[in-house]
């Protein structure tokens, strides 16, 4: 078998089914869960995978002769999710 031929899901549910316990009831869809969620589903991998930055802004008046609207722009760090993806709370229910 060559390892770098498959897609790491695919080598992960491989090597999880070389488990003498891979047959037993539930095991199959825990070894899904395992293959699809593990080493995506920690905060590192989220926060790089769906961060985003949204951006505040507000009105200045500086006054002065030229009478144009000033505004000022600040970047946030947030996230483009505001709930886990599926894949990460099957991984949670089945680790």
């Amino acid at each position: 078998m060559v390892w770098t031929d498959r897609q790491p899901s695919q080598r992960a549910v491989s090597f999880l089914s070389q488990c003498t316990a891979s047959g037993d009831p539930g095991m199959s869809e825990r070894i899904d869960a395992i293959s699809r969620g593990a080493g995506k589903c920690d905060p590192e991998s989220l926060n790089q995978n769906y961060a985003a930055t949204a951006y505040k802004w507000r009105k200045c008046d500086y006054g002065g002769d030229s009478r144009q609207n000033v505004y000022e722009v600040h970047p946030l760090a947030t996230v483009a999710l505001d709930q886990l993806p599926t894949y990460c709370v099957v991984y949670n229910d089945h680790a």
